[in-house]
This record gives structure tokens, sequence and C-alpha cells, in this order.
């Protein structure tokens, strides 16, 4: 379960909005099996991720507006890869907290077209927690900082009439940011983790159609480029070239709305070549598949 929550106010004859949300821009969760022909490059990786914002938004006139707001985060992490002795595993825990701030822009020129753009800043967690790395020694103070990337998005949405709507948006993310993790250990020499990830682009488009008593169906595709490349390529994180299709349906009430959507999300087999081995030889090479459904809720009160 990835919860979200949003509320805003909107004074009545004000041009302010102002706004509060909680949700999880970042995650991750996977574990694979023990035994692995790479579990000393990866075992397990979990990342929570979680942004409390509060926004504030201005409407300069009928076609403009403008906003923007902090976000405060909270991160908790986990790592953890095996090492060819009896029992031997290498494991870190750690959390941080950072602040940033996002921005955001809204063009309406006439009544068909609106066009808009956000950007997030970039922040940094300096994980510190524990290690080990059994059999050689015990939990020991360990900071690792992972910088999180700055990203714009760019949209475009299209009313022909009051029965469609179509949307595209471009997304932009700085992953050049996310290089080599360095576990610091207080006792034993540092632990380099190589990522050397890329900037790269999402593409979606999108479309709603607008049926009868305040009903509405919509169905998306967005495409995902990978951020990684062979040479660097880890199984923690085994990134892609990603499809993602969508479709869903809702209704607008007095006081609530609701809609029901899901999603799949695929793509081509990844053949991975040439990957750095770890330090007891093993590489990531291989060939990676990836399959995900998700369903997803959301209820709105206006009061």
């Amino acid at each position: 379960m990835v919860p979200q929550l949003f509320a805003s106010y909107s004074p009545a004859d004000k041009p302010f909005s102002f706004g509060l949300g909680m949700y999880v821009p970042y995650g991750l969760g996977l574990e694979w099996p023990e035994g692995s022909t790479f579990d000393t490059l990866a075992v397990e990786g979990r990342l929570s991720y979680t942004t409390i914002s509060p926004q504030m938004a201005w409407q300069i006139n009928d076609q403009l507006s403008i906003g923007g707001g902090l976000t405060l985060n909270y991160a908790e992490i986990k790592l953890r890869q095996n090492i060819p002795f009896p029992g031997g595993q290498f494991k870190f825990k750690g959390i941080d907290d950072d602040i940033g701030y996002t921005l955001g822009v809204m063009w309406r020129p006439t009544e068909k077209w609106s066009f808009g753009a956000k950007y997030r800043s970039a922040t940094s967690m300096n994980f510190t927690g524990y290690s080990h790395a059994l059999p050689f020694t015990g939990n020991e103070t360990t900071e690792a900082r992972l910088p999180f990337p700055q990203f714009a998005v760019g949209g475009v949405s299209f009313r022909p009439n009051e029965k469609w709507n179509f949307e595209f948006n471009l997304d932009w993310t700085d992953w050049d940011r996310l290089t080599t993790v360095t576990f610091d250990r207080s006792t034993n020499p540092d632990l380099l983790f190589p990522l050397n990830w890329r900037s790269s682009f999402l593409y979606h488009a999108g479309a709603t159609r607008y049926l009868g008593k305040n009903w509405w169906v919509s169905a998306g595709y967005f495409f995902s480029a990978n951020s990684t490349k062979d040479v660097s390529f880890n199984p923690l994180v085994p990134d892609t070239n990603l499809h993602v299709g969508a479709a869903g349906f809702g209704r607008k009430g007095e006081r609530w709305d609701w809609a029901l959507s899901s999603e799949i999300i695929t793509g081509p087999d990844r053949v991975v070549q040439g990957s750095t081995p770890s330090v007891f030889g093993q590489n990531a090479d291989g060939r990676y598949h990836f399959l995900n459904y998700s369903v997803n809720f959301s209820v709105t009160l206006k009061f």
C-alpha cells in the first residue's frame, strides 16, 4: 500500500489557494532469492521516502497562475548483499531527512488550451545508521550519502469541447547526480557502491471522456527511458525501458468524488553485458524481464 493524502483551501473571492500534501515520490522494495548468481551484488533493497508539502498558489488573472512550496522529506533505506563465507552478509540500515521546494505555473490562454510546468528541487540524504559485514565485523556506525534528483515537468491540455480532454506531458529527471554511494564506516575502510546513473525522460499521453451524470472514463500511456548503462547495472534497481498503460473511471458529485484505475508496467527484456563485477567476482550479466500490475483508488470530500 502506498498512501497519499492531499487537502486544499481556497478562500471565497480571493486569488489565493493553500494546500498540504503527503505522498511518496520515491520508493523501492525488492528482494532476490538467496543463492542467486549475483547475491554478492544484491539480495535486498528497500527505500521509503515520504514527503509532507505545504503549498500556496496565486491566480494572477483569469489566464495565469503560479504556485510553490516546501518539501519536508524523511527517508529510510535498507541494503543487503551476501559475502561468500558461511553466514556472510553485508547489511546497512539508515535514516535521514531533508528540505526542498517546488515551483509551478499554469497558463490558460483560451478555454480549450492549458499549459503547465513544474519544478522539484534536488535533495540529499546523508543516511546515518548501522552496518555489519559478517563474519568480519559486527554492527558499526555508518553513513551513506544518497543524492535525489531535481526534475522538471511540462504539459499541455487540449479540450476541443466539454466532452473531451487530451493531455501530453514531458518529464526530465536529473539522475546524473546519482554516481557512487560511499558507505563511510567508523572503524573499517569505506565501501563503494557505484551506480553512475544518467538523466532520462518520461513521455506521457492521455485522454478523458466526460459522460453524462458526472461520470468519466480515462486512458493513458507513458514511456520511461532507462537511466543505467550496462557497465553500472545493479540488480538492486533493475532499471530498463518501461511501457506503462493505464485506464480508469470515476464520478464527480457535489461533495464526493471518487476514481478507480489500474495500470500495467512492462517492457522489452533487458540483456545486460559487461557489468562491473563485485569484489568477489560476480556480475549482473543476464536477461531481465519486468512486469507489474497495480490498482489505484482515490476519494475526494468537498466541504
